[in-house]
C-alpha cells in the first residue's frame, strides 16, 4: 500500500486543527455553563467534591513525600535505628534518664546513642508570652547526626553536664517568626518557664526533628530530669558498620 503526502495538504490540516482546538474548548465551556444554569446545586456539589479530592491528594502526597520519599537530612540516615524500652509484658515503654545513661555506658554495638524527649515551655521576655513546643536532647544529638547550626553552634558535650549554664537552640521557624531572622539573637538570654537560657545557635532552615514540630531545643539535664521519662520513645542511635 502506497501513501503519498502533499505537504501543502498537511499544512492545511495542521492549521485547521489549530483553529479547531479553541473552538472545542469554547464549546465545552458553553456546555458547562448551560449545565450549571440548569442545575446549580449539582454543579456546586461536583465542584466541591473535586476541590476536596484534589486537596486531599495534595496533602497525602506531601506527607508521603516528606516521610517516605525524601531522605532524612542527616549524615548516613541509613545507619540510624530506634531503640525502645520494653516492659515485663513486652510492651514498648519510654526510657527514663537513668535507663538511657545505663544503656549509653554499656553500649558496645553502636557508634553513639542520643536521646530525645518532648517538652514545652512558656517563652516570655521581649514580646508577648508564647507557648512553644520543644525537645530536651542529649548534647551529642546533633553531632551524632552530622547536623551543623545555621548560625552559632550546636550543643557540645559540656552543655548537658550537671551544673552547666542553661542553653538553647532555636528552630528556624521560631527564629524567623519571633526574632525576625535576626542573627544577633545568638548570645542573648531568653526566658523559658521563667528561667534564663542563653541562645547558642539557630538550626538550619530545612532541619526537622523526627516526628516533631519542635520550635526549640534544650539539653537533657541528668541532674534535674533524672526521674522523667523520655516521652517520645525515640533515642536515636548511630549504627556501626560491623
Amino acid at each position: 500500500m502506497l501513501f503519498i503526502y502533499d505537504m501543502q495538504t498537511v499544512g492545511k490540516i495542521t492549521r485547521l486543527r489549530t483553529h479547531l482546538l479553541p473552538m472545542g474548548l469554547l464549546q465545552d465551556l458553553r456546555l458547562s455553563l448551560r449545565i450549571f444554569r440548569r442545575d446549580p446545586l449539582f454543579s456546586l456539589a461536583t465542584i466541591f467534591v473535586l476541590a476536596v479530592s484534589i486537596g486531599a491528594n495534595a496533602a497525602i502526597f506531601t506527607m508521603v513525600d516528606s516521610i517516605l520519599l525524601r531522605p532524612l537530612e542527616y549524615r548516613h540516615p541509613e545507619e540510624l535505628v530506634t531503640v525502645w524500652s520494653t516492659g515485663p509484658d513486652g510492651s514498648k515503654r519510654p526510657f527514663t534518664i537513668p535507663g538511657f545513661l545505663d544503656y549509653s555506658q554499656r553500649n558496645r554495638m553502636f557508634d553513639g546513642i542520643a536521646a530525645l524527649g518532648s517538652w514545652s515551655a512558656n517563652l516570655t521576655g521581649e514580646a508577648d508570652p508564647q507557648r512553644i513546643l520543644g525537645v530536651r536532647i542529649s548534647a551529642n544529638y546533633f553531632r551524632m547526626l552530622g547536623v551543623k547550626a545555621g548560625a552559632g553552634r550546636v550543643f557540645v558535650p559540656d552543655d548537658d553536664a550537671p551544673g552547666s549554664p542553661k542553653v538553647a537552640l532555636l528552630a528556624y521557624p521560631l527564629f524567623v517568626q519571633r526574632y525576625g531572622a535576626d542573627s544577633h539573637v545568638v548570645g542573648r538570654s531568653i526566658l523559658l518557664n521563667g528561667e534564663p537560657y542563653t541562645v547558642v545557635g539557630v538550626l538550619p532552615r530545612h532541619f526537622r526533628f523526627p516526628n516533631h514540630q519542635a520550635e526549640i531545643a534544650v539539653p537533657l539535664s541528668p541532674d534535674t530530669d533524672r526521674g522523667a521519662p523520655i516521652e517520645t520513645r525515640w533515642p536515636f542511635c548511630g549504627c556501626t558498620d560491623a
